[in-house]
C-alpha cells in the first residue's frame, strides 16, 4: 500500500467543455502567501512542439526542485487525447505518481492517483486537458532546507487505438530533468526519445507554483525601500530576551530556474530587552533581480541557544526608470576568483551599452556585454574562475557616456 503522507489535494481537470473536481493527495502544514510561477523549460525563446504517442504510453517524468524555504503549492501538466469514433465514449486514464528523489527506475513511489478523462468533457476527436494539482486548505507540504527534490511522473492508458499528445518546448534548458521510462523500463531523456521527430533537444512543458513563507514571529514594522540605488531594510522587535541577532538573507536566482537564499549580512541584537529598531542596507539589490523585476529579502533571527525564527518575505520592486546612467559597486567586494561576481548598473533610457573588464592600465581583458538593454536596473556576472587575484577596472560605456569603478580580487 502506498504512503499517504501527501493528502488533501484538489485536482482540477480543465477541459474544452467543462471541469471536474477529484479528491487528491498533498498534505497541509503552514500558510504560504508569497507565491510565484516556476517553469522548467524556456518560456521566452523556446518553441512549442507536440509529440504524439499511442496509448498505453511511456512514462514521462520531471524532477521538481523547490527553492530553499519554499513549498510546492501547484503543479500543472498539459496534454491532449486523440480518440476515434469507435472509442468516443470509452474513457482514457492518466496515472500520476510522486516519487522520492532517487532513480525513478527504482519505483520509490510516495503516492499515486489514477484520473479518469471523460471523453464527453474532453471533446472529440481531440480533447485538451490541463491537469492542475493544488493544495486544498491553508498549508502545502513541508519541505526542509536544503530543497527536497522529487519526481512527478505520468502515463496514459486506455483503448489502444487512442493516442496522447504531449506538450514539449524546444530547445531544452535542462535535459536531465525531463525523462521517459519506456515500455521496457529503459530510462532516457525526453530529447533522446523524440529526437527523430523534433531534430532538437526538448523539455516537457511542466509548471509548478512555489510559495515562500517564514515561521510566524513578532517582527514589527518590517519594510524594505529602494533609496539611492540601495535596498534599505528596517524593522522593530519586542521582547529581546536571549536574542543573538539577525541574519539578512536575499533570494538569488540560479541556473535552471532554481533560486537559493544567501546570507548577505548580520545585525547583532541591541542588548535591550524591550522594543528596539534595526536597519540594514544592501548596496547591490540588482544582483538578485528576479524575472518579475523584484528582489526578495527575509530576516532570520537567532537566539543564543540556537533557536531560529524567520520573518515573512519582503518584496522590493526595483524602479524601471532611473534618474541617471550609473555603475554600482561590484558584489561581493572584494571578490574571490573562485566565485562569480555581480556588477550592478542602471540605465535612464533604452540604449546600447558595453561593459568590459580591464587591467589597471586600461587594457581590455574581457567583454561582459555588448548590446542593447531597456531602461532600469540591471546586473551582469563575471563567471567564477575568470579572474586571478589582483586589481581591475570594470567600465560601462554608452555613446559618449563612460563610467569606471575599481574591482579587487583576492584568493
Amino acid at each position: 500500500m502506498k504512503s499517504t503522507r501527501w493528502l488533501n489535494l484538489l485536482v482540477l481537470l480543465c477541459m474544452s467543455a467543462g471541469a471536474l473536481s477529484v479528491p487528491g493527495i498533498l498534505k497541509a502544514q503552514k500558510t504560504y502567501d508569497d507565491c510565484r510561477r516556476v517553469i522548467y523549460y524556456d518560456d521566452i525563446f523556446g518553441q512549442d512542439e507536440l509529440y504524439t504517442e499511442v496509448i498505453p504510453t511511456t512514462r514521462f517524468a520531471v524532477r521538481v526542485t523547490p527553492d530553499a524555504g519554499t513549498q510546492i503549492d501547484t503543479i500543472v501538466i498539459g496534454f491532449a487525447i486523440v480518440k476515434t469514433p469507435a472509442t468516443r465514449f470509452t474513457p482514457d486514464t492518466v496515472l500520476v505518481e510522486f516519487l522520492e528523489d532517487v532513480d525513478p527506475l527504482l519505483d520509490n513511489v510516495i503516492e499515486e492517483r489514477l484520473f479518469r478523462l471523460s471523453p464527453v468533457q474532453g471533446g472529440f476527436p481531440l480533447g485538451f486537458y490541463n491537469l492542475e494539482l493544488n493544495t486544498q486548505g491553508k498549508e502545502p507540504p513541508k519541505v526542509d532546507f536544503p530543497p527536497r527534490e522529487f519526481w512527478v511522473a505520468w502515463r496514459f492508458k486506455g483503448p489502444k487505438v487512442d493516442s496522447a499528445r504531449i506538450q514539449l518546448r524546444k530547445p531544452s534548458k535542462g535535459e536531465l530533468r525531463h525523462i521517459v521510462l519506456d515500455k521496457n523500463s529503459n530510462r532516457k531523456t525526453i530529447s533522446n526519445h523524440v529526437y527523430w521527430r523534433t531534430q532538437d533537444s526538448v523539455d516537457l512543458k511542466f509548471e509548478a507554483r512555489l510559495c515562500y513563507a517564514g515561521i510566524p514571529v513578532e517582527f514589527h514594522q518590517i519594510r524594505v525601500n529602494y533609496v539611492g540605488g540601495l535596498a534599505r531594510l528596517e524593522w522593530r522587535t519586542e521582547n529581546e530576551e536571549n536574542n543573538f541577532g539577525f541574519y539578512i538573507e536575499r533570494l538569488v536566482p540560479g541556473s535552471d530556474h532554481i533560486s537559493l537564499w544567501e546570507r548577505i549580512g548580520f545585525v547583532p541584537a541591541s542588548g535591550e530587552e524591550s522594543s528596539a529598531p534595526y536597519s540594514f542596507e544592501d548596496p547591490a539589490p540588482a544582483v538578485a533581480l528576479q524575472d518579475d523585476g523584484t528582489v526578495r529579502y527575509r530576516l532570520k533571527q537567532v537566539d543564543y541557544d540556537g533557536q531560529q525564527r524567520v520573518s515573512p518575505v519582503q518584496i522590493l520592486r526595483l524602479p524601471t526608470e532611473t534618474a541617471s546612467f550609473s555603475l554600482g559597486q561590484s558584489y561581493p567586494n572584494p571578490g574571490r576568483g573562485d566565485a562569480s561576481i555581480a556588477i550592478p548598473f542602471s540605465l535612464k533610457q533604452p540604449e546600447a551599452i558595453r561593459l568590459t573588464i580591464t587591467d589597471p592600465l586600461g587594457r581590455e581583458i574581457m567583454t561582459l556585454f555588448d548590446g542593447e538593454l531597456n531602461a532600469g536596473s540591471h546586473a551582469l556576472k563575471i563567471p567564477a574562475g575568470r579572474l586571478q587575484s589582483g586589481m581591475y577596472l570594470y567600465r560601462l560605456e554608452s555613446g559618449d557616456q563612460v563610467v569606471s569603478r575599481l574591482l579587487s580580487i583576492v584568493d
